[in-house]
Parts: structure tokens; sequence; C-alpha cells
């Protein structure tokens, strides 16, 4: 099947797009899950701003042994791996199907007993409007 220029209803696609997003679905499920089994861990509530500004500033009053410390240089990390991820996913099939993948992955979380928002994504300020 030819590859075709997107029109303005659907996001770009890419001539692998299936086996792509497959990956990235695959890629930020187990991010995501990480990323929250860590929040849990070291008691940061990362659906809310406060916990995440603390995970992202490393803020010590969050890491109370080495073993904190350590994970959460390691959260840190994965945040930012996430982040990158995200934006180059946008680059490479748009934002809308980027946004299909997040849900899905927050859906995955949340079957397997996570809050919603525990990864730090806070879905309904990135899907709102504007």
């Amino acid at each position: 099947m030819p590859h075709r220029p997107p029109t303005p209803h659907t996001p770009p696609r890419m001539p692998t797009e299936d086996g792509h997003l497959l990956r990235l679905q695959g890629l930020v499920e187990a991010l995501d899950t990480h990323i929250a089994r860590l929040g849990l861990q070291l008691n940061l509530p990362l659906q809310h701003a406060s916990g995440l500004q603390q995970a992202l500033h490393g803020l010590q009053d969050a890491a109370t042994s080495p073993r904190d410390a350590r994970q959460l240089m390691v959260l840190r990390g994965l945040l930012v791996l996430r982040y990158d991820l995200v934006a180059k996913s946008v680059e490479d099939v748009g934002i809308e199907t980027t946004l299909q993948v997040l849900i899905e992955a927050e859906r995955h979380l949340v079957a397997h007993g996570f809050a919603p928002g525990a990864d730090g994504i806070d879905l309904d300020t990135l899907s709102a409007p504007g």
C-alpha cells in the first residue's frame, strides 16, 4: 500500500506504523509502570505537581537512605527518557497518535492497580483543548 500524505483530519502515518506503534506502546507502558512503582516506593505522589517536582529536581527529603537516593536518580532518568520518547513520538507520528498511546498506557496502569496519573502524566491537561 503506498504511503499517502496526511490530511488535516488524520495524524501523520509512518510506512511501518503498526509495528512502530506496538513497540512504542510497549515501551511507554513499561516506562510508566516502572515510574509509577518507583514513585510509590519513594512515597512521591507523581499524580500531583509537588511529587513530580520532587522527583525531577531530586529533592533529598524524598530520599531517606542511599537506596532511596539511587531510586530517585533512576526515577528522574526514567522521567527524562519518557519525556524524550514522547517528544520524538510527536515528531514521528503526531500529537493525536501519541496522545492515544499515552491514554492506552494509562489504561494499562489502571488495569494493574495503579491510580490514574501515578506515572506523573496528567492526561486531562494533555487532552484539554487549546
